[in-house]
């Protein structure tokens, strides 16, 4: 699906919808996957820096083991 973007006129009262070309859409669609894998990856090094703490370390920082992955989706 597409979504519809406006140029205003400088009157700003007329309108002209007009869609993105296949070659921006492909760019968005390219830029979006860069940018979930990078929060994924940011996300799994979190959680394995984290994991890698003692517990001891963990109890200084306030994080309980079993938050590392919440600590980390906020993280991202």
């Amino acid at each position: 699906m597409q979504k519809l973007h406006f140029k205003y006129a400088s009157a700003g009262i007329i309108c002209t919808p007009y869609r993105k070309n296949n070659s921006q859409l492909e760019t968005s669609k390219t830029m979006n996957l860069i940018r979930n894998y990078r929060n994924w990856r940011r996300y799994r090094d979190t959680v394995n820096e984290l994991s890698r703490l003692s517990t001891r370390e963990l109890n200084d920082l306030g994080i309980a083991r079993g938050d590392i992955p919440f600590v980390a989706r906020k993280a991202v």
